[in-house]
C-alpha cells in the first residue's frame, strides 16, 4: 500500500505543472445493475468506480492521462474493493465532443484477502455540457479470487473479468 501511495504522490507532483485539467468520474457496472451475474449477485448489486483523471497538455491527437481509481461493490461473498493506478492516452480530435481513452493499470483487489491486479480500460465519453460528459467504460481486470468458478475466463493462468460501466465525468479543475 505504501508503494502505491508513493507512486501516486510522485505522479501527482511530477504532473502538476503539466496539468490541463482534472476530472472526477463515477460509474456503475451496468450488468450488475440490470441483471446480476452467474455467481449469485442479483440485479441491483451496487458496483461503483470512483476516479480522478489528471489530464496532460493537449497536443494534435489528444492528451496523456493518469487516473487513480477505486472500485467498491457489495457482492454476495462480501465487500469487494479494487484500487488501481492507471495511465493512458485520450484521443479527442477525431470527432467533435467525443473522447476515446485507452489505459492500463496495476493495483490490488481486496476481497477476502488482498491480491495484486492488472487491468485495462477502453472508455468513450461524450461531452454534453461544458465540463460534463457521459461515458461508457469497458474494463478488464485480473480477479484471481474467481479461479474456482467454472464460468471464469482464464488466460495466462489467472482469472479475468470484463465489466461494462456507464457514468458521468465532471471537470473539477481546468487550466484555461
Amino acid at each position: 500500500m505504501k508503494t502505491i501511495i508513493t507512486i501516486l504522490a510522485a505522479l501527482t507532483i511530477t504532473l502538476s505543472n503539466a496539468q490541463e485539467g482534472i476530472s472526477a468520474n463515477i460509474a456503475q457496472d451496468v450488468r450488475l445493475l440490470i441483471k446480476g451475474d452467474e455467481i449469485g449477485n442479483a440485479a441491483g448489486t451496487p458496483d461503483v468506480t470512483i476516479s480522478f483523471e489528471m489530464q496532460g497538455n493537449q497536443n494534435n491527437l489528444g492528451y496523456l492521462i493518469v487516473r487513480p481509481e477505486m472500485e467498491i461493490a457489495n457482492l454476495q461473498g462480501g465487500k469487494y474493493k479494487r484500487y488501481t493506478a492507471n495511465v493512458g492516452y485520450s484521443f479527442n480530435q477525431w470527432i467533435e465532443k467525443l473522447t476515446l481513452t485507452a489505459t492500463i493499470g496495476y493495483g490490488f483487489v481486496d476481497y477476502n484477502g488482498a491480491q495484486s491486479s492488472f487491468g485495462n480500460n477502453l472508455q468513450m465519453s461524450y461531452n454534453i455540457f461544458e465540463g460534463i460528459s457521459l461515458f461508457t467504460d469497458i474494463q478488464t481486470a485480473e480477479r484471481k479470487h474467481l479461479l474456482s468458478y467454472e464460468s471464469t475466463n482464464k488466460v495466462l493462468g489467472t482469472a479475468w473479468r470484463v465489466s461494462f460501466f456507464a457514468g458521468i465525468k465532471i471537470k473539477v479543475f481546468n487550466k484555461k
